[in-house]
């Protein structure tokens, strides 16, 4: 992307539009950084139309289609200077790298059924035969030895190689905007990618570097838009060169048009940052997510040719499963210039999400112009997220599939994440299992069945946001200290067949305290609990862990020979949860008998719980099976006199406990599904 960067302070008046669902005028002042530059991210089309100078779907030369087509491509140099000329750019049938070191996904851009082009930079070094040692490491000695490599065979150091890809000549002397657009998907190791642009048929040219931003991935679906109207603009003898320089890993390019810029065109970005929102856990019971307050904020471009004014970002809560709305707030901005990325947006109230009902919830992000609506693509206005407010489990993810990552065998590793339970939560609670995913690595020949897995749980005696991941402790989380934790107990287990066929694993296995006695560690309301995973051997590669990618997760690490903030600030978060258990179904401090019963007993289709305190309290009430594992739970504020509804409608025949705890003390009672 050709990027000229300034960076402005404007101050920009925010007019408040809606609290809760009733409209108000409010003017606050505040500054915001903005980014100018002159190209613009994705945009696919929409309501309104952007002239086609050039390409365009059903063209050819677009498209790739079956070909490079009247495209020509040149090897410039290798790092075996006789192999110059096979440094050349490919067409993919499947817009997939024929060679990836590491894996990739194929390119998604509009047209991809029928091809794309690629500089593949893995395969033409090591002709796709890429080896590993038994530790998991690359073997040096599988690299260099490809049609034009750009390494050395033995190691990791070279001259590198380049290549170009050259467009047919195009006609642009009608025009005085010119704009390029592009898929552009690259993985890049020291690769740095350039798009050329000629006025004179090819005889001189103008670079155009993308990767300005030292980004060495972007996403398959990434767009670009560059203002070339400077070499291009009215000019009859144009040419698009899209040149390679460097190392690994490859570029893909797809559906490449010239075009005139809309008027009207915002994009929000849809990235590991943006829009961004505050959960502590995707999914987690309403006693936590009721004290973790939510922010909002986003990023908006004006990829179009006109300053957009009165920008309007909004937020709307539903539940997914009814459609219900059950939050809206929004702030308006009196402007954005064109041509400026990346202008931060937020909603200035933050808001606790209180009385949620079990369920998954949607966040809608959207950004518009109040002023002029019909923007050039809609649906890049628009950014969903979810979240979950489950009976009784805390995860990281709301789906239990994932994305892949590994660490080489040899090194002590272990993955973390953070559980907090809210300060209303009134009762004590243990963990009943814990889910998480594993597979294995490309070279790991080993089996998972029989692999050894632990489980360490430790309770932070400092903040999540004062955690100190600076310092470097013993590699064994067994005999770990550390300022900010306090080691409670850990569970050692080991995958069995079930385990291995299962995409979602469950374990059981009992917590131990460090001299290996059974423990229940207690878990109470307004603490947060670190909950660490390590699995595998220091004798064979270390398996695969399984991430989600759709959660922007904040409040993960992981430990190899100190701490790191492995995930933070990305959208992957380690499949790993845990679900609870009453700690005991003892009534210690029993409140009085009339404080509480359950009818009808036996129940069908529901059970009514009356509560009939002597003073006010905050109370959780529970309900779990009679081994004390916890199927729900509820906190309620300044609890007295009421009847509380619970659906059993779906629950297994047998016998249930009911339970409410107060500051007060804790009532018990069986109840029975028929």
């Amino acid at each position: 992307m050709h990027c000229f960067y300034n960076l402005h302070i404007f101050k920009l008046r925010i007019t408040k539009l809606y609290i809760g669902n009733t409209l108000i005028n409010k003017n606050l002042n505040m500054n915001f950084k903005i980014t100018l530059a002159l190209i613009c991210m994705a945009f696919f089309g929409g309501s309104l139309s952007a002239q086609i100078i050039w390409g365009g779907p059903g063209d050819p030369n677009s498209e790739f289609a079956g070909g490079l087509n009247d495209w020509t491509t040149k090897g410039i140099s290798s790092h075996v200077p006789d192999s110059a000329a096979n440094a050349v750019w490919m067409w993919s049938p499947d817009g997939l790298s024929l060679g990836s070191l590491f894996g990739g996904d194929p390119i998604e851009s509009e047209s991809v059924a029928n091809g794309a082009a690629i500089f593949d930079s893995d395969f033409l070094d090591n002709n796709g035969m890429i080896e590993f040692t038994a530790s998991g490491n690359v073997d040096p000695n599988s690299v260099g030895h490809g049609k034009a490599p750009c390494f050395a065979p033995g190691g990791f150091s070279g001259a590198g190689h380049s290549g170009a890809l050259i467009s047919p000549t195009i006609d642009c002397a009608a025009f005085p905007v010119v704009n390029l657009r592009f898929f552009s998907y690259f993985r890049s190791f020291t690769g740095t990618m350039f798009v050329d642009v000629s006025k004179d048929d090819g005889a001189t040219w103008t670079p155009f570097p993308v990767n300005t931003d030292d980004a060495n991935e972007t996403d398959p679906s990434n767009i670009v838009i560059m203002d070339i109207s400077s070499v291009a603009a009215n000019q009859a003898s144009v040419k698009i060169q899209f040149r390679w320089v460097g190392s690994y890993y490859y570029w893909m390019i797809d559906d490449v048009s010239l075009i005139e810029l809309p008027s009207n065109n915002l994009s929000m970005a849809d990235n590991s940052t943006s829009p961004f929102y505050t959960p502590h856990s995707a999914v987690q019971p309403a006693c936590a997510i009721e004290t973790d307050t939510f922010f909002f904020a986003t990023t908006v471009s004006n990829i179009g040719g006109d300053t957009v004014t009165n920008v309007v970002y909004k937020v709307e809560i539903l539940n997914n499963d009814t459609g219900e709305s059950i939050y809206v707030d929004s702030a308006m901005y009196d402007f954005i210039p064109q041509g400026y990325l990346d202008t931060i947006l937020n909603i200035e109230e933050r808001w606790a999400p209180e009385g949620l009902e079990p369920s998954i919830y949607r966040i809608i992000h959207s950004v518009y112009s109040a002023s002029n609506p019909d923007d050039f693509n809609p649906n890049d206005n628009i950014v969903s997220q979810f979240f979950e407010v489950s009976d009784n489990k805390f995860a990281k993810e709301i789906v239990g599939n994932g994305a892949f990552g590994a660490w080489n065998n040899g090194s002590f590793y272990a993955i973390g994440v953070f559980y907090q339970f809210g300060a209303n939560c009134i009762e004590n609670y243990t963990i009943s299992s814990v889910e998480y995913a594993v597979g294995t690595v490309g070279v790991d020949t080993e089996p998972l069945l029989g692999r050894p897995v632990e489980f360490w749980l430790w309770k932070l005696t400092d903040s999540f946001d004062n955690f100190n991941t600076d310092g470097s402790y013993e590699d064994n989380i067994a005999t770990l200290s550390h300022p900010s934790m306090e080691f409670m107990a850990f569970a050692p287990d080991e995958l069995d067949a079930s385990d291995v066929a299962a995409d979602l694993i469950s374990s059981d296995a009992p917590f131990l305290n460090i001299d290996g006695d059974a423990v229940q560690p207690l878990l109470t309301g307004g603490n947060t609990y670190a909950l660490f995973a390590h699995w595998g051997t220091a004798g064979s590669t270390s398996p695969l862990h399984l991430f989600t990618r759709d959660f922007n997760s904040t409040t993960d690490l992981f430990y190899s020979g100190g701490w790191f903030g492995g995930f933070t600030g990305t959208k992957s978060a380690p499949i790993l949860g845990i679900t609870t258990a009453l700690r005991t179904s003892v009534d210690d401090k029993p409140l009085p008998e009339y404080s509480f019963k359950v009818f009808p007993n036996p129940a069908n289709d529901y059970i009514n719980i009356e509560v009939n305190l002597e003073k006010a309290s905050d109370a959780t009430i529970t309900i779990a099976n009679i081994n004390g594992q916890v199927i729900s739970y509820q906190n309620i504020s300044k609890l007295s006199k009421d009847v509380v509804r619970v659906n059993v409608s779906d629950y297994v025949p047998g016998t249930y406990l009911a339970r409410i705890a107060t500051l007060e003390g804790t009532k018990t009672l069986k109840f029975v599904v028929k």
